[in-house]
């Protein structure tokens, strides 16, 4: 490793040097994404460092201790194989150490690093882009933005199908915009909902969790119709075989296979069967 590079913790005059490198791996996140982790766990998120440039980043979450994500673990090129991504690893490890289970989506080149520190595969998650193009609007009986009036049912909700608390997130993606957050309730109850959110290259579309998959359909193509001219980016397990065909049909295409992983241990946590689009690789 060099010797004067150094390792610290994320601070908000990061933010340029981090989304630089975010930009050159060809990543989605925006500035808001860093200003969220430094915010929900400014004792978690790191930064390395040579000649006051930033080389390296992580970043965790903690879900209300039931488990610890960690992301963000990008390394400038011209510096890999220095042992940077293992320390700043290290360091995201510890951090969360005594607070849950730690888990994180990995890609074929983060794998084997992670695998050599102790993480066991969970499941298999594929990315997919639609291009932009036209698609049928579709209004269900009792659909709409979520609201102050109804956000909170909608937490609890997700946290029963999620396997934890995060309402920090939901809440998060809400406020970066109007009809950010959509609902559908069916006699007083929450039947699904779906969070988008504004990337660089792409517009997110998670978490999107139903009750059944017609419901996820439903909010899936009023969301495609709201913002067809643009690309949109989505996260699914590669298990949903069924719903991959939905997706398929509204024009959606792989791009990407990651590996789901925990240190330790191959567990489950919430009901992945509802899930039919993650928040993203950055969250879970």
């Amino acid at each position: 490793m060099f010797p004067s590079i150094s390792f610290r913790f994320l601070s908000s005059q990061n933010f340029s040097g981090a989304m630089t490198l975010k930009n050159e791996a060809g990543w989605n996140q925006v500035e808001a994404d860093w200003e969220f982790f430094l915010n929900i766990s400014p004792q978690g998120c790191f930064v390395a460092e040579y000649e006051n440039q930033v080389i390296g980043t992580a970043a965790t979450i903690n879900y209300s201790h039931r488990f610890s994500w960690v992301s963000m673990v990008l390394v400038d090129p011209k510096f890999r194989g220095q042992g940077i991504a293992r320390r700043l690893m290290e360091l995201a490890i510890e951090s969360v150490a005594d607070l849950g289970l730690v888990r994180l989506d990995a890609s074929d080149m983060g794998r084997p690093l992670y695998e050599k520190m102790g993480f066991v595969a969970e499941c298999q998650i594929v990315r997919l882009l639609r291009s932009p193009g036209a698609a049928a609007e579709y209004f269900p009986q009792g659909m709409g933005p979520i609201s102050a009036d109804n956000l909170e049912a909608v937490c609890e909700a997700d946290q029963q199908v999620f396997g934890a608390d995060r309402r920090g997130v939901l809440t998060n993606f809400l406020n970066r915009g109007p009809g950010n957050g959509w609902v559908k309730i069916v006699d007083g109850k929450v039947s699904g909902y779906i969070f988008t959110r504004n990337g660089t290259k792409a517009f997110h579309i998670g978490p999107l969790v139903a009750e059944d998959m017609e419901t996820a359909r439903e909010l899936l193509l009023e969301m495609i119709h709201l913002h067809r001219e643009k690309v949109i980016m989505l996260d699914t397990f590669a298990s949903h075989t069924d719903w991959l065909n939905i997706l398929k049909e509204a024009g959606f295409e792989p791009v990407r296979f990651l590996t789901r992983m925990n240190l330790d241990k191959n567990v489950e946590f919430g009901i992945t069967a509802r899930q039919y689009a993650l928040a993203g690789l950055e969250f879970g």
